[in-house]
């Protein structure tokens, strides 16, 4: 099972807040220990973790469309 996190403000995130994202997706370890992956925008700071079950070489986090506008982090198959 993987483990998703974040912030989602009105305004630009602090510092505070981004430390706050880091320490919550550290927590989530046990939830996805074989890797981690951040979107970070002014007032975005979303974190995963990732437990490999299937596509062991694929399926790492964000997600992103191709020229980057779209960045997706989700807890299934695509």
């Amino acid at each position: 099972m993987c483990g998703i996190t974040g912030i989602l403000a009105r305004g630009n995130l602090s510092d505070e807040a981004h430390v706050a994202v880091e320490r919550m997706n550290a927590a989530l370890f046990h939830r996805g220990p074989d890797g981690d992956g951040e979107y970070i925008a002014p007032q975005i700071h979303f974190a995963m973790r990732r437990l490999s079950i299937i596509d062991l070489n694929g399926g790492w986090q964000p997600l992103y469309n191709e020229d980057r506008t779209i960045a997706l982090i989700a807890n299934c198959e695509i």
